[in-house]
């Protein structure tokens, strides 16, 4: 049988594509994040001390490792929520250029919230 197009591994995806995707599959994450931390939260106090001190046996640069991988997401969210309310209140910003280098930026400027959350919660949570 003929094939009707060229297999899809023949052409570069856009980064914007992969930029909505992100924020899309980041929103999913983040709903499951939630549903998480409400059924740990529901857990007895033995079952939270033993996940605690686990947690504190890491070694501190896997524990910052694990953190920024948990934590990125809820960063890349909210930075590409707060492209979305721009771009609403200013829709000349929807060109291709604009918004080619705005999917370049929201990757790079997710990391400031990725770390200031981890800051503020490791020291909420005296987990160091």
């Amino acid at each position: 049988m003929k094939k009707l197009s060229p297999h899809l591994s023949i052409y570069k995806f856009p980064l914007v594509a992969i930029s909505s995707i992100t924020n899309r599959v980041s929103g999913i994450y983040l709903t499951f994040s939630a549903m998480g931390i409400s059924f740990f939260w529901l857990t007895n106090n033995k079952q939270k001390e033993i996940i605690y001190n686990k947690y504190n046996e890491t070694n501190f640069y896997i524990r910052k490792i694990f953190n920024y991988t948990l934590l990125y997401p809820f960063g890349y969210h909210v930075t590409g929520g707060l492209r979305h309310l721009i771009w609403d209140m200013n829709p000349k910003l929807l060109t291709n250029t604009k918004v080619y280098k705005s999917s370049k930026f929201i990757f790079l400027a997710s990391i400031l919230p990725t770390i200031a959350l981890e800051y503020k919660l490791s020291e909420k949570l005296n987990l160091y």
